[in-house]
């Protein structure tokens, strides 16, 4: 089975909760990235996924940094507050990234 590399902008509550419950417990999903505006919940993300997956993944405070990464997967989820999900969305889809929110644009 083929595994979707995945990188997560916004680690808050939907965020985490999404990949604790959910995508670490998927085989066909692999998170190799994450974001944050927080050094502590990026640090405990990153500490999670190695520790439940064995794996090292790139953890960073400025969601521009994954953008730049965008060879090192193939879609990005978008799970930043609604002031900001609807930018941030719109300037990875320009830079040809698959992407998804976990809400709809409702500030925007």
């Amino acid at each position: 089975m083929e595994k979707v590399k995945t990188a997560v902008i916004g680690l808050g509550q939907r965020g985490s909760s999404l990949i604790n419950h959910l995508f670490l417990g998927m085989d066909n999903c692999e998170i190799v990235a994450v974001c944050d505006l927080y050094q502590d919940r990026v640090d405990a993300m990153v500490s999670k996924v190695k520790e439940v997956k064995g794996t090292d993944i790139f953890g960073t405070l400025d969601y521009k940094e994954i953008i730049a990464k965008k060879d090192m997967f193939d879609a990005v989820l978008v799970i930043t507050s609604w002031e900001s999900h609807v930018k941030i969305a719109c300037e990875t889809m320009e830079a040809g990234i698959p992407t998804g929110l976990e809400v709809g644009g409702a500030y925007d």
